[in-house]
């Protein structure tokens, strides 16, 4: 018995011993640092993404390759599996976003992402073997106080599997570099009088008609979008305002114009503008002709008559001269020949 228990006391001493001296160093957790495409609430006016910018979503896939690997290289892995499915990545700051539920780097291997923005726009899905994002039925609101910025980024061209990494300008960031592409198209209506002419009109109302506010996307696509369906009234604008010969932009939520893009020629989309209008400029203030309305197409400084993905329309509407005139012409008299009339 004395020597059984000897023998488990040197064993236990032995186990803690081992047990005080492993140390184990967790990796680090995975964070990406994103920036926008380019300069282009709803729109993202500029090219970073940051503080009050929204949540996002990330797919990944690791493979037991070596950091850097590009991308033909990794997907040729026969060792390769998905390492995060859709998972929402929330802004850390200084730029940097990680997991609302952490993800971890793995110990070997490396790891190439994709993803979209915002997180809550869509149930979309990464098509694994064709690298591409792609959405059924996405529906953009009318409501522009509801409207969203959908934004992609594709698979990373190389893998990683360190947070230290340099950005396209070659500055070293603390997380993986991804750009965001605009998925949807930006439009911006100004209003302003030509040069020299009265006040006449004044505006009460702007609004899109023909928009289509579903359809499929896939990334890689071409077109990307197609499938449209719907034709629905988008409420620009409401108030008052009187034209001047400055341009003013008019929207009910000031960047909220977003649409998915659609065919606008041939009276597939138009701008309906509702105004008042002056009478006579020596009558009183309240002397105006209510609720006159102009139906406008949009194809001009198109693409073919479409709005294109991840581009910013801007349409200067302005008002003329629309002074009434009369042009008179006068006709010689056509003399007739004497008429004799005898009085009984």
């Amino acid at each position: 018995m004395k020597r059984f228990a000897i023998a488990a006391l040197i064993l236990v001493s032995t186990l803690a011993c081992t047990k005080s001296n492993i140390q184990y160093e967790p990796t680090g957790e995975i964070s990406l640092q994103p920036v926008t495409e380019k300069a282009t609430k709803a729109a993202f006016s500029g090219t970073a993404y940051g503080e009050g910018a929204p949540a996002f979503n990330v797919w990944a896939w690791w493979a037991d390759v070596e950091t850097g690997t590009l991308l033909d290289s990794f997907w040729g892995s026969e060792d390769r599996e998905l390492y995060i499915m859709n998972g929402e990545f929330v802004h850390r700051g200084n730029g940097s976003w990680g997991g609302s539920t952490p993800y971890y780097w793995p110990t070997k291997g490396s790891v190439v992402f994709a993803g979209y923005s915002p997180s809550q726009t869509l149930g979309g899905t990464f098509d694994y073997e064709g690298q591409e994002l792609t959405a059924q039925n996405y529906i953009q609101s009318t409501d522009i106080s509801e409207t969203v910025d959908l934004m992609w980024f594709d698979v990373t061209s190389r893998s990683y599997n360190t947070n230290s990494n340099q950005n396209s300008l070659g500055q070293t960031v603390n997380g993986v570099p991804v750009v965001f592409h605009h998925a949807l198209s930006w439009l911006k209506f100004g209003f302003k009088l030509k040069a020299g002419v009265p006040q006449n009109w004044r505006i009460t109302s702007v609004t899109l008609t023909g928009i289509a506010g579903r359809a499929n996307f896939g990334s890689k696509s071409d077109p990307a979008w197609k499938d449209h369906w719907g034709n629905e009234n988008v409420s620009v604008w409401n108030g008052t305002h009187m034209v001047t010969e400055t341009s003013t932009v008019l929207e009910s939520v000031p960047d909220g114009v977003v649409v998915i893009p659609q065919e606008c020629a041939g009276n597939a989309a138009n701008l309906v503008i509702t105004y008042d209008l002056k009478k006579h400029l020596d009558l009183g203030a309240d002397e105006w002709l209510r609720a006159q309305t102009i139906t406008l197409p949009l194809d001009a400084g198109t693409d073919g008559g479409a709005w294109k993905p991840g581009k910013k329309y801007i349409y200067t509407i302005v008002f003329g001269e629309n002074e009434i005139r009369i042009v008179p012409s006068v006709i010689d008299w056509d003399e007739q020949p004497n008429i004799d009339i005898e009085v009984q």
